[in-house]
């Protein structure tokens, strides 16, 4: 759990402020959804400083990333959107 801890805080590290922000807004309202969350790719890239890293470089280790049929779209299941809004309120 520590190591988990550790890992999250130095992606988080990785981020602008601003987009820190937006990602915790972002994570906060997808994790009051119901139904699966669904995230266009483009979004996720430009809440993140990439620093021409992909959207699952940054993310690598943090919550698990389905493809749907249109590459443009990832899927992230409610359980691992939870767990990681959790580690960012904390």
């Amino acid at each position: 759990m520590q190591t988990d801890d550790l890992v999250l805080q130095k992606f988080l590290e990785t981020l602008r402020k601003p987009a820190i922000r937006m990602l915790k807004k972002a994570i906060d309202e997808a994790s009051q959804s119901e139904e699966r969350v669904y995230v266009k790719k483009a979004t996720a890239c430009r809440i993140l400083d990439c620093d021409n890293k992909t959207f699952n470089e940054h993310f690598a280790g943090q919550i698990d990333v389905y493809y749907l049929g249109d590459s443009k779209m990832k899927r992230y299941l409610r359980s691992d959107v939870e767990r990681l809004a959790n580690k960012v309120k904390a």
